[in-house]
């Protein structure tokens, strides 16, 4: 069994705040998103920039618990979904 831990946990938001400042200022075009496995699910843990998954799983998005609309663009969910730290934070 895996302990989850959010970065929202584990990290103060200063810090936080700090990392998402500096990450827009490098990079302004793009969307700054943390990814975390929902306890729930079997799959693996996300600690890679990539994952295997069989053939066989599906992978749903979710934000706040709510799966977004299949036709909504990532910066939209980003703009009215985001932290306060500037991270939008998806599972």
């Amino acid at each position: 069994m895996y302990v989850f831990l959010s970065l929202q946990d584990g990290v103060c938001l200063e810090k936080r705040q700090a990392e998402s400042l500096r990450i827009i200022e490098k990079y302004p075009d793009r969307i700054h998103v943390i990814v975390e496995k929902a306890e729930k699910f079997e799959i693996p843990n996300i600690d890679k920039k990539k994952i295997k998954l069989s053939s066989e799983k599906a992978i749903f998005i979710y934000v706040d618990n709510v799966l977004p609309p299949t036709g909504e663009i990532l910066s939209s969910v980003y703009e009215e979904e985001k932290d306060e730290d500037g991270f939008l934070y998806i599972t």
